[in-house]
């Protein structure tokens, strides 16, 4: 069993034990491993990066970086928009209406304004539309740079 430390982008960092863990590029997923069960999944869009965490003969850990694999190229977001706590499995009258209280983008839940709806556009079954969906975010901060312009740096 070895330990892998997941760093995310918001600097919180997290450690899963498992045998292995995969990088799935279809799901854009970090999936841990035990025997043959997952013990996690994290997505790729929140994740700077992935450590194996591998002990030295005295029991001190040491790093072998993997690399977390950013997508090649720009894609959707993963937006769940829940009830914490909630499930729909029960057929009881009323007990499968949900009323979302959270909002998460790649798996981060985020700060939205409860005056303004979050809005699913038409749905299309045609396999080369894309969902849209819009929705107001209150920002910490608002970056507008070139990429590779250190931040808070002015001309």
């Amino acid at each position: 069993m070895a330990r892998y430390e997941v760093d995310y982008l918001d600097g919180f960092s997290s450690v899963y034990e498992a045998d292995r863990a995969e990088y799935d590029s279809d799901a854009r997923m970090h999936v841990f491993y035990s025997a043959d069960r997952t013990v996690a999944l994290v997505s790729s869009g929140n994740v700077r990066s992935v450590t194996r965490l591998a002990e030295d003969e005295g029991g001190v850990p040491q790093t072998n970086e993997e690399p977390a694999r950013p997508p090649a190229q720009p894609t959707g977001a993963v937006i769940e928009i829940i009830e914490k706590g909630a499930t729909t499995s029960s057929d009881e009258p009323g007990k499968s209406v949900i009323v979302p209280n959270d909002v998460r983008i790649n798996g981060q839940s985020l700060l939205a304004s409860a005056d303004d709806p979050v809005i699913v556009h038409q749905i299309s079954t045609r396999g080369d539309d894309l969902v849209r969906v819009t929705l107001t975010l209150f920002a910490r901060r608002v970056s507008i740079r070139a990429e590779n312009d250190p931040e808070g740096v002015s001309p």
